[in-house]
């Protein structure tokens, strides 16, 4: 299934001409951050005084470019700004170009996926993208990771002070300690692993404040989501 992800910067389609009187720049990711609903590709910054901004081509085969987005002087640009669809394989490269127009030969070429990149729409839960992580718990529950609310724990679209006092009165047990059971489950166990430690302390903090203004919980239905 093909969903498109519409551009908010100007597309201008090839073919142009090109110069190589600029230097290469070499591209590189940002590390995908939870949450961030997307990620951003960079790259170096050109070393010419004169230089007038960059341009972003992509198109579906390696090294056939078939849209280009022209970016003004600024040194990243948001996956979703591009128009794509999921499932499909895409090929990005940047120039360089100075204030006379005058622009470079291609930089490095960096291949993308959609499919593993963190999607505010998918799986939130009604739009189906089967190739979105989903690991919460650890087999899954149909809802993408990037939209998975862990610590709602009362299900109420929320994570707030109530579900804070929660996870708080669970944090530190495990199998030595008050362990985790199916007739007593511990709230904050985001990995079924059987504790409540700091992994499961950042993945709360990484939810706690979302409500129905700020990144919404999907609904969700109450219940032990583990099996001890």
């Amino acid at each position: 299934m093909h969903k498109r992800l519409f551009a908010s910067c100007k597309e201008i389609i090839m073919p142009r001409m090109y110069t190589s009187l600029l230097l290469v720049m070499m591209l590189f990711f940002t590390a995908i951050v939870p949450h961030s609903y997307g990620t951003t590709i960079t790259w170096n910054p050109n070393t010419e005084k004169d230089i007038g901004g960059y341009q972003l081509y992509y198109g579906t085969s390696s090294g056939q470019y078939t849209a280009v987005l022209d970016l003004g002087n600024v040194t990243s640009c948001e996956f979703s700004k591009l128009i794509i669809y999921e499932h499909d394989p895409y090929f990005v490269a940047v120039t360089a170009y100075d204030i006379s127009g005058n622009e470079s030969s291609f930089s490095q070429e960096l291949p993308l996926s959609s499919d593993d990149l963190i999607d505010y729409e998918d799986n939130c839960p009604d739009i189906y993208n089967p190739d979105q992580k989903d690991s919460y718990p650890p087999a899954g529950n149909g809802i993408g990771d990037a939209c998975e609310c862990e610590g709602d724990f009362a299900c109420d679209g929320d994570v707030d002070g109530y579900d804070a006092a929660l996870f708080k009165e669970d944090s530190g047990r495990n199998r030595f300690h008050y362990p985790c059971t199916d007739y007593d489950p511990c709230n904050g166990d985001f990995e079924c692993d059987g504790d409540v430690d700091g992994w499961d302390a950042m993945l709360f903090k990484a939810d706690s404040g979302r409500n129905v203004y700020n990144k919404p919980c999907p609904t969700c239905i109450p219940g032990d989501l583990c099996v001890y």
